[in-house]
């Protein structure tokens, strides 16, 4: 990480200092889809097997490397019925859900062995070194960008820094100003690029200073609190791992709820991912129907609980 050199003149943020791991030997670019790309760009696959169920923006990486894919299917579990044949450099591309996939992505690890390339993106401390992988810091905590690049071998990369990003929706968001802040996110998110570059020095430093035992605590918590609630109603199921830190909870109610309903009660409860619904590909149903009904529930350390047991109570409501 680089450091200023200078002294004296106006003070800046003062960050608390923190014995979180910061992954010191592992490389932070700027994106998961710049991560991607290196990998592809590394690996020059003759073929990638990619989820259905998955974001456009990630897709970007084959598209820039020149690389084909092929979709494959997702049963109701969010696993495979069959686990495809793959040729000796082909590659099979697996997100592990929500961050609630992580007993299965081990499963496709010993099948797949190095052919495997995970997406963490919504499972930041589910890491595998020992296999191609990316995560992503954005999604975890309140940074304009990076996401850590797992590789199974040591590589020597010389690469620019990141200057091209916008922060002022975090002070937006602390300062309460959430309308600005929105706006300012949507913006910083268009700037992220498949570029290959190493994540900014402001992303660098935040990381460095974060207290990711907090994060794992608080987010722990509310998974678990938000799941005795409402896991019976819930029709997506998953194997139970003690002390996996999730993204959200992914709660996938029986029937079609519109969103509008919760973000006038100040929920604001995100869509993954709509292009899949518009993806003119007739077959694919559940993935269709996943992105259409899913309520991905915030569960992220700044949420408190009062806010979240009133989220949960209205939810109860409506089943």
């Amino acid at each position: 990480m680089q450091t200023s050199q200078h002294i004296g003149g106006f003070l800046g943020l003062d960050l608390a200092s923190y014995s979180s791991p910061t992954l010191p030997n592992v490389p932070l670019l700027t994106s998961a889809r710049a991560c991607l790309h290196l990998i592809l760009q590394q690996t020059k696959p003759d073929l990638v097997y990619v989820p259905f169920y998955i974001c456009d923006t990630l897709l970007e990486a084959f598209k820039v490397a020149q690389i084909p894919f092929q979709y494959y299917p997702l049963n109701e579990s969010l696993e495979l019925q069959v686990l495809p044949n793959l040729k000796p450099n082909e590659y099979f591309l697996w997100v592990n859900y929500f961050g609630v996939k992580s007993a299965y992505t081990q499963q496709l690890f010993e099948h797949y062995q190095q052919q495997l390339i995970v997406d963490h993106s919504q499972a930041f401390f589910e890491a595998m070194p020992y296999t191609w992988g990316f995560n992503s810091a954005r999604k975890f905590m309140g940074v304009p960008d990076g996401a850590f690049l797992f590789t199974p071998k040591k590589l020597e990369l010389n690469l620019p820094i990141n200057t091209d990003f916008i922060y002022t929706h975090l002070i937006e968001k602390v300062a309460q100003n959430q309308e600005k802040a929105y706006q300012d996110f949507k913006k910083n998110e268009s700037l992220m690029s498949c570029d290959l570059k190493f994540a900014s020095i402001l992303s660098q430093k935040l990381i460095a200073h974060t207290d990711f035992e907090h994060i794992q605590k608080k987010r722990q918590n509310h998974f678990q609190y938000v799941h005795q609630q409402l896991g019976k109603y819930n029709l997506l199921k998953w194997k139970t791992i003690p002390n996996i830190t999730p993204l959200c909870y992914p709660f996938l109610p029986s029937k079609h709820w519109d969103k509008k309903v919760f973000h006038q009660k100040g929920f604001y409860i995100p869509s993954y991912w709509q292009e899949v619904v518009l993806n003119p590909i007739k077959s694919f149903t559940f993935e269709k129907k996943l992105a259409q009904r899913l309520l991905p529930l915030p569960i992220d350390q700044q949420c408190d609980e009062k806010s979240l047991k009133r989220l949960v109570n209205f939810i109860l409501s409506l089943v």
